[in-house]
């Protein structure tokens, strides 16, 4: 190669070359200018950083100091919440004690109370129990009353009859003798010429007298029967009785209802009203003088008070008696039987 060319192509290198390095410092010049930008605009946000910590800064120092004072007074505040919970533990303390001797005194005291409970609840029981033995005492003494005030009743009743029967027994006692020395004269004078009829009459007459009964009654164990042979209703039988001075038959104790039931006229089909109902109160029988019954002589499953299939829902609320057995039985007190009267005897 001639020194020429080699010169040219040096030459064409070194161009070549600064080319090269131009192109070089161009690029680190676009580098260092990006990145002085890149600085630029770092810097620009780091003091913009550091200008926001620096408000933070003086922002949260003041909190600091807020919460500082906040921190003192909330310290104060503890240390007087914390005097005022000793002294108040101390006044729980005092409370709990006082509350403890409290609460023994109470229970002293509820045990007393529950033992006077006790006792009134005793005392009141035996009250209740005297009460009731005085209403029960007092009702006895009212029934005693009433008892002793119908047995003065009975007695001055009793008394009076007694000297009315004295005074009919006399009377009864001469007209007696006179009617016997009459009809003895009267035989003596006229002995064929007695007609039938007037010895009848005398001879019922001086039956009277004998018996104490009068005509048509029978004397048993004391007293005067009637039988009848109407029939009758049981109140119109109780009448009618009462119409002749005596009352529908009544016979509390066992003798006399074994004197009635003897001188009952046939036989045990035959039935009379007698003096004994439970008109006033259902099922509590008594005799027309008030008195309960104290024997018992019912029939079969009497009484049942039977309705007939409710047609008289008012029951059987009158007795009859049978002849024979002298058996009682509960009937309709419109039925109409013949019935029986009593009365005592006049001597």
């Amino acid at each position: 190669m001639s020194p020429v060319r080699e010169i040219k192509q040096r030459l064409f290198l070194s161009a070549k070359f600064l080319i090269s390095l131009n192109l070089l410092f161009l690029l680190f010049v676009i580098i260092l200018g990006i990145l002085f930008s890149s600085e630029k605009k770092a810097h620009q946000v780091t003091s913009q950083s550091l200008r926001d910590l620096n408000i933070s800064y003086v922002k949260v120092q003041g909190e600091k100091t807020s919460l500082e004072k906040d921190l003192n007074v909330s310290r104060g505040e503890a240390k007087a919440l914390t005097t005022k919970y000793n002294s108040l533990s101390q006044e729980k303390t005092s409370l709990q004690a006082e509350l403890k001797s409290v609460w023994s005194s109470w229970r002293v005291e509820i045990t007393k109370t529950e033992r006077l409970t006790r006792e009134k609840n005793s005392k009141v029981e035996e009250l209740d129990r005297k009460r009731t033995e005085l209403i029960k005492r007092d009702e006895t003494i009212t029934q005693l009353r009433q008892s002793n005030t119908k047995i003065s009743q009975d007695l001055e009743e009793t008394n009076k009859n007694l000297n009315e029967q004295k005074r009919n027994n006399t009377l009864w006692s001469h007209l007696k003798e006179s009617i016997e020395k009459e009809m003895k004269e009267y035989k003596d004078k006229q002995p064929s010429q007695i007609r039938d009829q007037e010895k009848t009459f005398l001879d019922s007459l001086l039956q009277v007298l004998e018996t104490g009964c009068d005509f048509t009654w029978e004397l048993a164990g004391g007293k005067c029967f009637f039988f009848s042979s109407e029939k009758h209703t049981w109140e119109q039988s109780r009448d009618d009785c009462q119409a002749k001075k005596g009352e529908l038959a009544f016979t509390p104790t066992e003798t006399e209802w074994e004197i009635l039931k003897k001188a009952i006229p046939g036989n045990s089909k035959d039935f009379y009203w007698i003096g004994l109902t439970d008109s006033d109160t259902e099922g509590s029988w008594r005799w027309v003088d008030n008195k309960t019954i104290t024997i018992n002589h019912w029939l079969n499953n009497d009484p049942d008070n039977w309705t007939n299939n409710d047609t008289k829902p008012e029951g059987e609320n009158c007795a009859k008696m049978n002849a024979v057995e002298g058996g009682w039985m509960d009937a309709f007190c419109d039925e109409q039987i013949p019935y029986i009267c009593q009365t005592m005897a006049a001597v």
